[in-house]
């Protein structure tokens, strides 16, 4: 972007300044415009026209209204730009610090207003006699715009960035200039739509541009049509954008609903499963408890123990242990314990039949009739608890 200075003069609405007077003193203080957005034209060195874009977001971006606050006004643009070294030679008074923001009361979307004050008296002569154009002196960026672009309808060329203010001037009438390369001096820039800023002895009638109302978030701004226009269809697309998300939130809604749906028959059928191993692991259980019995019930046969209806089965384990082993501590054992020792006691009855005793770790089929008996009647008795 190339680094350029522009002098600019305005055409403000009565309404948009205060009436300057004039103090005690001898100055003259009041509000003013100084700068506007839009489209401008501005003749270079070539003799062609290039047409300026300014946005509301530049004119008003913060850089832009800290630069103005409290720099100084001159009676003319200097051949320099505005410093420390020379201000005491240039300076005819100064702006104040409270530059309009809109929406504050003190400016529209279009125009940027702010306190001054001309305290020289050959300046408040000036503007007395009919010297009331305000003419800011500021440094610029240009951006290159694409091709055909437009803005509220006007076509434009490039676009005005990194605004910042050096001063403002009290002039007769815009600057005219011949050279592209725009300095600090009269030579500048021609403002080819040249209008000027009104004070309050400005006696020639304003002219306000076609505005309309419209309401934003309850505020209410006045704007030029096509900028109403392109607000409507933004609100229009807005509210469109809204109704599809709402439907969109509402399939979504359906969509957790089914998924939800699909994910509680999941849990179900897993709880089924879960049923059908169980029962499968309750028929094993129920084996294995049949073959526990019958190997305990046959070896109480052969150790000769006399078994009661009362006797569960680590009892009779116990006491076929005790027939074997009289002196065996059994009192406070755990199961493990007992299993062991009874296993011991098996072993030893083995022994002492001397191989006649069948093998009791045989399957349930060889049992002996006792031992079928015992199987029968356990079968009937876990039968009897699953009904």
């Amino acid at each position: 972007m190339n680094k350029v200075r522009r002098f600019d003069t305005i055409d403000a609405p009565q309404w948009m300044t205060s009436k300057f007077e004039k103090t005690k003193e001898g100055y003259l203080k009041g509000r003013a415009v100084i700068c506007t957005t839009g489209v401008y034209e501005y003749k270079l060195a070539d003799g062609t026209i290039q047409r300026e874009l300014r946005l509301p977001e530049e004119v008003f971006s913060t850089v832009f209204l800290d630069s103005l606050k409290l720099k100084p006004l001159t009676l003319n643009h200097p051949a320099e730009g505005v410093d420390a070294k020379n201000i005491k030679k240039y300076q005819i008074g100064n702006l104040g610090n409270n530059p309009s923001s809109p929406p504050d009361g003190n400016t529209d979307m279009y125009n940027l207003s702010i306190d001054m004050i001309v305290q020289d008296v050959e300046a408040v002569m000036a503007v007395e006699n009919g010297q009331r154009e305000l003419s800011v002196g500021y440094e610029l960026d240009l951006e290159p715009a694409e091709p055909g672009a437009r803005w509220c309808g006007q076509p434009y060329d490039v676009v005005q960035r990194n605004l910042f203010a050096n001063h403002v001037s009290v002039v007769d009438k815009a600057r005219a200039g011949d050279t592209a390369r725009i300095r600090l001096d009269s030579l500048d820039a021609e403002l080819v739509q040249d209008v000027a800023i009104a004070t309050d002895h400005i006696d020639k009638e304003a002219k306000m541009p076609d505005l309309k109302k419209y309401k934003l978030d309850g505020v209410e701004y006045e704007a030029e049509a096509p900028v109403i226009t392109a607000l409507n269809k933004a609100k229009n697309r807005n509210d469109e954008l809204e109704s599809e998300n709402k439907a969109i939130t509402l399939d979504k809604t359906k969509v957790e609903a089914e998924r939800d749906g699909f994910k509680d028959r999941i849990d179900e059928l897993e709880k089924e499963l879960e049923t059908a191993k169980s029962k499968k692991l309750d028929e094993a259980e129920i084996k294995a408890a049949v073959e526990r019995r019958v190997k305990i019930l046959d070896a109480a046969h052969v150790a000769k123990v006399e078994v009661t209806d009362s006797m569960d089965e680590v009892a009779i384990q116990k006491a076929v242990i005790t027939s074997i082993y009289p002196n065996a501590k059994l009192d406070d054992r755990d199961t493990v314990y007992i299993d062991a020792r009874f296993d011991g006691a098996i072993d030893e009855l083995e022994r002492r039949n001397d191989g006649k005793v069948r093998e009791l770790n045989s399957d349930v089929s060889d049992a002996s009739s006792v031992a079928k008996e015992a199987h029968k009647k356990m079968l009937a008795r876990l039968n009897k608890k699953e009904a």
